[in-house]
């Protein structure tokens, strides 16, 4: 990938970290792996703590709490399967924010990753 007119190329390489960090865990989520993603979170947030600032922090706790509280109703997988999708507003709203060509591609992938 190219850099982005206005980023230089650090720039853009942790921007592109970054969207990569989200597409893991979402591709994650989808594979009904919620506890891992829980895990995960939970571990950067004790490894990195002291370069963690307090907002982000704070966001951390926040992302972990909800996932936690709803681990339950997180079954995307089995949803998939069958034939279920996006049965919760919430959901709907996400989806529509993100690039049908995205979801289509992480969903289609699922296959590869069991």
């Amino acid at each position: 990938r190219t850099p982005v007119d206005g980023f230089d190329e650090a720039e853009c390489a942790r921007i592109l970290d970054a969207e990569d960090f989200v597409r893991q865990r979402l591709i994650m989520l989808l594979e009904g792996k919620v506890g891992y993603v829980i895990g995960g979170l939970r571990q950067m947030l004790v490894k990195h703590r002291r370069r963690l600032g307090a907002q982000k922090r704070k966001t951390l706790h926040t992302v972990i709490n909800y996932y936690a509280c709803r681990r339950q109703w997180m079954r995307y997988d089995q949803y998939i399967a069958a034939g279920i999708h996006g049965a919760d507003p919430q959901e709907r709203k996400g989806r529509q924010q993100m690039k049908r060509s995205d979801l289509g591609e992480l969903t289609g992938s699922l296959t590869g990753y069991h």
